[in-house]
């Protein structure tokens, strides 16, 4: 059965956090609002969680899925960080900029498609930041779309797929952003930007 709850985006109550940081430790799926669109996450480390994501989310599991970090310190957990890493994340994090790095061998390969390469990102939003905070984990930040349909922005847009078959939907309103994040890709040189989104191609390469 999944579970509803409102939530407030600027100021969540500890209660849903810690209900949240509880699905995410138990392997369970969640709906989450974010400084973009609605997110789809669960526990990166869990394997079996996110072989139920990709299967919810009717994704191909040769596509990797992006990784939610509370900032620099989490991300080194999960990934090499570069230098040229370090002075994105220094100036565009948190925000909507998603940076693709060599990953550690920590995640599975599933989370990445079977590729040795993870795209994180910091979200300036403080529903995802405070439950990886109490959770102590990383989150799964893909789209809360079918695979190949429109990313939401609001609740009732969410697909009756998603809505049924996760543990928890947290009804933050409306998302501040309603695009999907920038995507840059550092494991090649020049680096490459994979997907377009709020930040600028020439303010994010000028960055480096």
């Amino acid at each position: 059965m999944t579970i509803h709850k409102r939530v407030n985006p600027q100021n969540p109550d500890p209660e849903t956090v810690a209900l949240a940081a509880q699905v995410l430790e138990s392997g369970g799926l969640i709906v989450y609002p974010t400084d973009t669109v609605y997110g789809l996450g669960c526990n990166p480390y869990d394997t079996s969680a996110v072989e139920r994501l990709f299967t919810v989310k009717r994704r191909p599991t040769t596509s990797a899925v992006p990784v939610a970090v509370s900032g620099t310190s989490m991300a080194s957990k999960l990934a090499l960080v570069t230098y040229k890493a370090r002075i994105l994340m220094q100036r565009f994090w948190p925000g909507p900029l998603t940076i693709v790095l060599s990953k550690k061998a920590v995640i599975p390969p599933l989370v990445t498609g079977g590729e040795e390469s993870i795209g994180i990102r910091m979200p300036n939003h403080t529903v995802p930041l405070r439950m990886m905070e109490v959770a102590g984990l990383p989150i799964v930040a893909t789209s809360a779309n079918l695979h190949g349909k429109p990313s939401p922005s609001v609740l009732d847009a969410l697909s009756v797929e998603i809505s049924s078959e996760v543990n928890l939907i947290l009804d933050g309103g409306r998302t501040t952003g309603g695009v999907e994040s920038t995507v840059l890709d550092l494991t090649v040189d020049p680096p490459k930007i994979l997907r377009r989104g709020p930040i600028s191609d020439e303010v994010l390469l000028g960055a480096i």
